[in-house]
């Protein structure tokens, strides 16, 4: 196995990491785009928080939170229009993983004409984008130390992947204690998207020995711990570790990539604009019942990681866990019907296939409807 690691993200992790938020910046311009959603970082203080950090270090700033769920391409173009319009020399995410994807691509904008499309396909030579603050504020996608972002495509609902050397932070500051002002049914979706990047790229063809080690890990640690702070939200060490495999999360994405489950989630919440962790929830047993004999023995060490004893009880490990965290849910919890199956199929050869191909079993078309149609029902 030919294993090759590279990975540039200076990562900043801990509680109380947040107070260095207006420091690093300050590395890195003198007026900085602020780039959130309309509520969360309002409500928790945090962007007030931020703000009187970046005053301290003589920063101006702009205000840009019209960032919602899964961002669509027409928003990441407002935001760079507003980057450049204000001359702003700095980005700084404050939120989930969608504010870290829109802000990628609003960085990358601000730098690279040309058409969006043409860009996430590679037909363009990439510029540097501005540099980047990223600062999570659930504990999900990893996106704080990888070059991947996902964008919706208004006119059609195409969800797509992209990757950019410029998406990467020059700074990433992981504190466990933004987090922990998180609604119960957002850490339950955004644990189980965590668990999905790393149990992804561990049956995976393309996982290697660099993100065996990250997943091995994360998952143990969100074995141990999603629960824990699920049920007792003062207990600081099971958020630090959560935070910590959802950024271990983020490396596995670098590494090895995501296979089958978000291959089929993308569909969903281009289609719906539902939750992405409640997408993942409802067709992962489906799919990893359907992969197991692709890869019997990386699924029983999955298993094991997990609770559970082999690759025959792996899919009723991850249910155990989905009601552990009132997430066993299914595609008709979602509002999906069967007459939405025949579009999600199809969608996949569209926006995700890539992701199929790596998958330890190849879906054809009929196969995929039928995952679909199985994640229909509730378990």
């Amino acid at each position: 196995m030919i294993t090759k690691y590279t990975n540039k993200a200076n990562l900043i992790f801990g509680f109380k990491s947040a107070d260095l938020i207006g420091r690093e910046t300050a590395k890195y311009g003198n007026k900085v785009l602020i780039v959130t959603g309309k509520s969360s970082t309002k409500k928790s203080g945090l962007l007030d928080r931020v703000i009187e950090q970046l005053k301290e270090e003589k920063i101006d700033y702009v205000l840009f939170d019209k960032v919602e769920k899964n961002p669509v391409i027409s928003i990441v173009m407002e935001g760079s229009k507003a980057a450049q319009k204000e001359k702003c020399d700095v980005v700084l995410a404050l939120g989930g993983g969608s504010i870290m994807d829109a802000s990628k691509g609003i960085a990358f904008f601000s730098k690279n004409d040309g058409d969006f499309e043409e860009h996430q396909l590679g037909k363009v030579e990439e510029k540097p984008s501005l540099p980047l603050i990223l600062v999570p504020t659930t504990c999900g996608t990893g996106s704080e130390v990888n070059s991947i972002a996902v964008f919706t495509k208004d006119e059609t609902q195409d969800k797509r992947g992209m990757r950019k050397n410029g998406f990467m932070a020059k700074a990433s500051i992981v504190d466990p204690e933004l987090m922990m002002s998180m609604p119960k049914q957002v850490l339950a979706s955004v644990g189980f998207d965590a668990l999905c990047h790393l149990l992804e790229a561990y049956v995976s063809t393309r996982a290697n020995h660099m993100s065996d080690i990250f997943a091995e890990k994360g998952i143990t640690l969100i074995k141990d711990n999603l629960v824990k702070v699920y049920e007792d939200y003062n207990d600081r060490e099971a958020w630090e570790a959560v935070a910590l495999a959802s950024t271990l999360g983020g490396y596995t994405l670098e590494t090895a990539g995501v296979c089958a489950p978000h291959a089929f989630e993308h569909p969903l919440s281009g289609y719906k604009n539902v939750t992405h962790g409640e997408g993942l929830a409802a067709v992962m047993p489906a799919i990893v019942r359907a992969s197991i004999n692709g890869n019997p023995q990386k699924f029983a060490k999955l298993s094991k990681l997990l609770g559970g004893t082999d690759e025959t009880d792996c899919a009723e490990t991850i249910e155990k866990l989905l009601r552990e965290i009132n997430l066993n849910i299914s595609l008709t919890d979602l509002g999906f019907v069967e007459e939405d199956i025949e579009w999600l199929a199809t969608n996949i050869f569209k926006v995700s296939y890539g992701n199929i191909k790596v998958n330890p079993v190849v879906f054809a078309k009929e196969e995929m409807e039928q995952i679909y149609r199985e994640s229909l029902k509730r378990r």
